[in-house]
């Protein structure tokens, strides 16, 4: 009887429940998934049909994050779904679970993308990005000061927007209306402009916020045995346009994706878009076209760069975010991005990277990783993550992530299996490394038609 989080709920419950049934064959996992994603459907019923991120499991009310761009539902978890429930709608005969993430698909697919990328935010009320419903509430608000001197101090509360512009250009009357008032009274005014906040529409990522959603538009394409021929195309659509706004190349011959936030790019990367390098390769391998060597390379490029934040670290483990500034590349800059929280997105890439070139190199980088963990991260409770990885005796933060084991040390372990040990040709893997049945897998075990 609390709020959890849908997508967390999704990818770390749900998957494995249909990961076991589909290895086991055990009905009873293919059933509790069913209650689970009976539990889960309340989440979807908005306006739109776009889902709230988190949910009571016990009374079945929905909610968004508060910090969430004004109550906005968030790309990489209302995407990151559709293998699961997909799976489920085909494994229970109902097909409700199905038709809500394709609903979810359908209303990003109408909406126009700037530049052709998708933003972050998404509005479950409106189906718009980032975007409030209802009206303005633009008011000249007084603020008690702690300043006796001062005559008086105000402020426009923005809630409702996310283009600046848009914002300043509302706002103008209302300030412009206070400040003559002001003048009438005193004569004169001092005016301080302050954004406290982030105006976030335009942020588009790879890394948090984006990641899985592009993910799993290419594991749905790969997961329906190459028949959900939308899902290719909504792919190939978007990595055409982060290629072409978001993959830069450092000073240093760097291959990164940077985050986009209002036409500027930030030049840094978080360990979270680590993934992407194992992602634009299994594009790349699965439809051999004009493109596919450009793909190839930068994935390379990509778990390259992420291999390099692990190597110029004191631990030879990778900070969760680092830069591109000549002299100075994919390193942390700020004490709360040099932490080392045992997160697996590296490992993935080294491991599908090797399953798809046998290039030797990801092995290497692998073991590397195995030696540095045990080294650094290892305690006589299992294992911690790092506040500091510049650091060779890091303070540890006393945590043993979930994800640890069904992720980071399965990907580690793939990488030094045989390749028909859950095969890139009969499984996907969710967005928690569960495994998921590709269609013709012998594994998939559909119902019967009724």
């Amino acid at each position: 009887n609390s709020e959890i989080s849908l997508f967390e709920t999704n990818i770390r419950f749900m998957g494995s429940l249909l990961a076991c049934y589909a290895l086991t064959g055990d009905v009873m996992f293919r059933d509790k998934a069913a209650q689970l994603g009976e539990r889960m459907l309340p989440a979807f019923q908005t306006e739109t049909g776009i889902p709230h991120s988190l949910i009571n499991l016990h009374t079945g009310t929905s909610k968004n994050y508060g910090w969430a761009s004004s109550g906005c539902s968030i790309l990489s978890e209302i995407g990151t779904m559709h293998l699961e429930f997909t799976y489920l709608s085909d494994i229970t005969n109902n097909p409700v679970f199905k038709s809500k993430v394709e609903n979810v698909r359908k209303v990003l697919k109408s909406l126009d993308k700037p530049r052709g990328l998708y933003p972050n935010y998404i509005h479950p009320r409106t189906g718009k990005w980032g975007q409030r419903a209802g009206h303005s509430t633009l008011v000249w608000r007084e603020i008690d000061t702690a300043f006796n001197s001062r005559i008086s101090t105000g402020a426009i509360v923005n809630t409702d927007y996310i283009d600046p512009l848009r914002f300043l250009q509302d706002v103008k009357n209302i300030v412009l209306e206070h400040v003559r008032s002001v003048m009438k009274r005193h004569g004169s005014i001092k005016v301080n402009t302050v954004f406290n906040g982030e105006f976030v529409a335009d942020h588009m990522s790879l890394g948090g916020l984006g990641d899985s959603f592009y993910e799993y538009l290419l594991k749905a394409w790969i997961q329906s045995g190459k028949e959900d021929i939308e899902a290719r195309e909504m792919y190939d659509e978007a990595i055409a346009a982060i290629t072409e706004h978001m993959i830069k190349t450092s000073p240093g011959k760097l291959v990164y994706v940077s985050d986009l936030k209002y036409d500027r790019l930030e030049h840094k990367m978080g360990h979270l878009a680590c993934f992407a390098g194992g992602m634009f390769a299994l594009g790349a391998k699965t439809v051999e076209n004009e493109l596919s060597d450009k793909y190839m390379n930068i994935a390379a490029g990509l778990t390259n760069t992420c291999h390099e934040s692990y190597d110029r670290s004191v631990t030879k483990l990778g900070p969760e975010a680092f830069h591109f500034i000549e002299g100075n590349e994919a390193r942390s800059l700020k004490n709360g991005e040099k932490y080392y929280i045992l997160r697996p997105e590296t490992f993935e890439s080294y491991f599908v990277m090797w399953r798809l070139t046998k290039d030797p190199k990801y092995r290497e980088w692998g073991w590397e990783a195995v030696q540095a963990l045990e080294k650094h991260c290892r305690v006589p409770g299992g294992f911690t993550g790092l506040n500091n990885v510049y650091l060779a005796d890091s303070a540890k933060d006393d945590v043993q992530q979930s994800y640890f084991f069904a992720e980071t040390l399965k990907y580690l372990y793939l990488l030094f299996s045989d390749d028909d040990l859950i095969s890139l040709d009969d499984w996907v893997f969710n967005s928690e490394a569960h495994v998921l049945p590709i269609k013709g897998n012998p594994l998939y075990r559909p119902a019967s038609p009724l």
